[in-house]
């Protein structure tokens, strides 16, 4: 499941769903300006939901950073296909 909340709002299929809402007009028709303003505000709204699904230990920085890594590696390799 992707992004689900403890609480029970979101569930599968809602990360997708923030992100078509959030980035998707500013990514077909915005300025690089108005795409980064539109990806650091979904990352701020979000960022809480992505780090609780990422099997990581969030109060260990060291941890975090690595899976951050990762995610960044595996973003870029299915960029490159």
């Amino acid at each position: 499941m992707i992004f689900e909340s403890r609480d029970g709002s979101g569930g599968q299929g809602a990360l997708l769903t923030a992100a078509k809402t959030d980035l998707l007009p500013a990514w077909e028709s915005g300025t690089s300006a108005e795409v980064a303003d539109a990806m650091a505000k979904f990352r701020e709204a979000n960022e809480r939901g992505i780090l609780e699904q990422g099997n990581v230990d969030n109060k260990d920085p060291a941890a975090v950073r690595v899976w951050a890594a990762g995610v960044e590696r595996a973003r870029r390799l299915r960029v490159r296909m």
